[in-house]
């Protein structure tokens, strides 16, 4: 698949988000992952929703980039956090990997 550039304004960071989103879905079936992030999330990841920035404008896709990178990181190191009695969570959302 290839993007145009424009397109790629919108489509990555939809992207990012939404894989953070399934992420954050998959865990908390059985884990509060609130108990193990270390800060609150930039962004709402129980909404559809674009975040309301003015695409236009790279400063704007930056900082909602930079948000989507933190909270990456942030989720990244509480799936670290898991027991090992909880890491067949991770095969839920890629089940070709395991």
């Amino acid at each position: 698949m290839y993007w145009e550039p424009e397109q790629c304004r919108t489509h990555i960071p939809t992207l990012v988000r939404l894989a953070i989103s399934k992420l954050l879905k998959t865990i908390s079936k059985r884990v509060d992952i609130n108990t193990l992030l270390s800060n609150l999330l930039n962004l709402d990841y129980n909404t559809r929703a674009k975040p309301k920035i003015n695409w236009e404008i790279a400063c704007e896709r930056n900082k909602l980039l930079n948000k989507l990178h933190q909270d990456a990181l942030q989720v990244i190191e509480a799936t670290g956090k898991l027991e090992l009695k909880h890491m067949h969570l991770l095969a839920e959302i890629n089940p070709q990997s395991a």
